[in-house]
């Protein structure tokens, strides 16, 4: 998730309306800014160009939803 956001963040993609409305958006911004998609790949395996590409989907697909813990 990190990742995805890295992506997001770096590309400038994000709702900035909506992230108006974020407390702390700039210490999750720090972190995320700390987990290039290179270093995902590393520790996930997944490629970082299927990162990239998610995280793009993501972004510019509207309504989108992730669910998380879903089945957990």
């Amino acid at each position: 998730a990190l990742s995805l956001a890295h992506v997001i963040f770096r590309d400038q993609l994000e709702d900035r309306a909506y992230c108006e409305h974020i407390h702390d958006l700039a210490d999750f911004r720090r972190v995320a800014a700390g987990m290039p998609p290179a270093e995902a790949a590393r520790l996930t395996g997944l490629p970082a160009a299927t990162i990239e590409s998610l995280a793009r989907e993501i972004a510019t697909t509207h309504p989108t939803v992730i669910r998380a813990n879903y089945g957990i």
